[in-house]
């Protein structure tokens, strides 16, 4: 990856996120059914051989410290992870103490880290801060049987 800025990064993250899902919808893996597969929905996840993830992007330019990195990196995060630490009550510590951990790093916690389900979680995968109208460029195809085939 060629990025020079959180705008190339944020760019490149999705087209080669777009060449997964179109991979993995050619070899007839279904959207994880735990997930939706709206971007803009608050319970999006992104899916690959039908498992979610909540992922993180890590790179050299990234404007908040605890996401820089050598070299461009993809962190997949299973969905199911998250579901298990809510049932034993540890999610919402978790995340407190990342928030914590980044205040001690940078003097603020990632904005963009909501952790909550009022937005789609896609506005927080490549860690650049985006604008209220940013809209995710993933084209999310899913079988007929899906709902919808595109």
């Amino acid at each position: 990856w060629e990025s020079k800025s959180e705008e190339a990064f944020q760019t490149e993250l999705w087209g080669f996120l777009q060449l997964l899902h179109d991979v993995d919808f050619e070899d007839g893996n279904e959207w994880c059914s735990s997930a939706s597969s709206d971007v803009a929905d608050p319970h999006f996840g992104f899916s690959l051989n039908g498992q979610a993830y909540f992922l993180v992007g890590m790179h050299p330019h990234a404007s908040r410290l605890s996401r820089k990195t050598a070299q461009p990196t993809i962190v997949f995060n299973s969905h199911y992870q998250f579901e298990r630490l809510r049932q034993m009550g540890m999610f919402e510590q978790l995340k407190e103490r990342i928030r914590d951990r980044d205040v001690a790093l940078q003097g603020s916690h990632n904005p963009e880290m909501v952790g909550t389900k009022e937005v789609s979680e896609a506005r927080q995968y490549s860690g650049k801060r985006n604008p209220r109208d940013w809209m995710c460029p993933l084209n999310v195809r899913v079988k007929a049987t899906q709902g919808k085939e595109t």
